[in-house]
Order: structure tokens, then sequence, then C-alpha cells
């Protein structure tokens, strides 16, 4: 049995003197369509944003990982208010014609998924090498 995965968002609550919710970015089983959570799984692209349906937050690029994280790990992808033109670099998106959804700004980074598991798997932002075959590789490989 095939399974179809798609670009989520996990709430993860916490009770910390206040009530409060973390939104996570995560690759998922898709919901059926009587599931509540199914809005969380729902995109819309406006000039090049991708929007969560649910939360109207923008898919961004987290700015806070650090350089050194940046090259073993990849850059978090993250949800957040739409930034001002001048800093909205990072949340605006492309699609190549291999189908790969890429930071419009920087081509060469492409949304990629780390971890063994498909389901709830946290996404990340890897540099990719194009091949004439059109085999993707890591940077540097």
């Amino acid at each position: 049995m095939s399974h179809v995965y798609v670009l989520g968002v996990k709430r993860i609550s916490t009770f910390f003197r206040f009530s409060n919710t973390i939104l996570k970015t995560i690759v998922t089983s898709q919901k059926s369509e009587s599931d509540n959570d199914v809005p969380y799984q729902l995109w819309r692209h406006e000039n090049g944003y991708l929007i969560n349906k649910q939360t109207n937050l923008y898919l961004d690029v987290d700015s806070d990982v650090r350089v050194f994280e940046f090259r073993k790990l990849g850059k978090h992808i993250v949800l957040c208010h739409q930034k001002p033109d001048t800093n909205g670099a990072n949340q605006q998106w492309t699609l190549t014609k291999e189908g790969y959804i890429v930071l419009k700004s920087h081509p060469k980074y492409v949304i990629n998924v780390k971890g063994t598991k498909m389901v709830h798997t946290l996404c990340f932002l890897i540099v990719i090498q194009y091949l004439l075959q059109g085999v993707i590789l890591p940077s540097g490989k």
C-alpha cells in the first residue's frame, strides 16, 4: 500500500505559566477529507508565497540556525507572519520543472526531509546539485 505524504503543520501544546501552542512544519501522511486537521495540510500560493490555510502563516526559512549547523543539518522550515518586502526573500518559493519546491532567491536550496521515518518528519532546506543525468545529490558529494 502506498502512502501519500504532504507538507503539514503539527501543533504542540505547552502549559508553562499559560497555554501556548508551538507550530512545526512537517511531512506527514495525507489526512482524509473528514479529518479536522485537513486545513493544516492545505496551502495556497500567492505571488511566490506558500500560506497555510488554517494558520494563514507563511512558509519561511528559520534564520536563527547557525551557519555551522546549516552546513551539517540544513535549515529548518518554519511558519511566520509575512515579512516586509525587503525581508521576505526567505518566504518566496517556486516549483521547478522537476517538481522540487525551491527558495526563489536561492534556487539551489530545496525543501527536503531529514530522518528515516516519513510520518511527522521535520522539513529542512538543503543545498542540492543538479547533474545532467537528472540525479540529485547533496552539495559537496
